[in-house]
This record gives structure tokens, sequence and C-alpha cells, in this order.
């Protein structure tokens, strides 16, 4: 009888901590993952996936200006393909070369490109208002 017990209470204990733990991992703010970062340095992006790789990219030099690819199939996309090599600016909409835009990172890695940094800076503030109210 007593370890039945024993057994029923460790696995409420068990259930307990995961699910604390699953709270705890949920939540972007407990896991220290800041909703949107900056990112300094261009050449960690692959410009085909938007994506923030967190290694340096190959870079690719179109029209004197240098984007960044992860493999050769985005380095040919890149060469090729105008439309590739621009953003558009959450913010205002309008288009923005992603060699000399203000880039942003979420959490997932996904990229988001800038024409100011007047609108990057009103766009974190809207991220965070709406990461506060989740």
């Amino acid at each position: 009888m007593i370890q039945i017990q024993t057994r029923q209470l460790a696995l409420f204990i068990f259930t307990i901590l995961a699910l604390t733990f699953y709270v705890f991992v949920s939540s972007s703010n407990a896991a220290g993952i800041p909703p949107l970062t900056k990112i300094d340095d261009l050449s960690l992006i692959c410009m085909v996936n938007d994506r923030n790789m967190h290694s340096p990219q190959i870079p690719v030099e179109v029209n004197d200006k240098i984007y960044y690819g992860c493999c050769a199939g985005c380095v040919s996309k890149l060469t090729n393909n105008k439309s590739i090599r621009e953003g558009k600016d959450p913010v205002t909409g309008s288009a923005v070369d992603k060699a000399t835009a203000i880039a942003v990172n979420d959490k997932s890695g996904a990229v988001f490109y800038f024409e100011s940094e007047e609108t990057m800076e009103e766009f974190m503030k809207i991220s965070a208002e709406k990461e506060i109210a989740e």
C-alpha cells in the first residue's frame, strides 16, 4: 500500500515539474530570448531565406554591393534575381535593398529589413507592446 502511494506521489511531483518546465520554457521572457534583436553584422544572414544563420555566409557581390547566401543555390539566386536582393520594410511597405538595410531577427531567426533606424525602432516598439499584451 505504501509503495503505491509513493509511486503516485512521485508521478504527481514529476507531472507538476514537467508542467512548470513547459510553462517556463514556452514563455519568451522566462527563456531570456528577446522578441527582436538588431543584427549588426549582415554577413550572418542568408538573404534568400531571410534567416539569421549565426555564422558568416557566402558573400555575393552584385553592382558593387555585398549580399549573403548560405549555399550555391542562394548565391545563384542573389546573383540573378533582383527581387531576392530586396526586402520590404514592414512599417512603411517600401522596398529595401538588403545589402544596405537595417536588419532585425525575431526569436525564431526570421529576419526583417528596414529602411531606417526610425522604422526599425517603431517596429520594435510595436512588437514589444504585443509581447507584453500576450
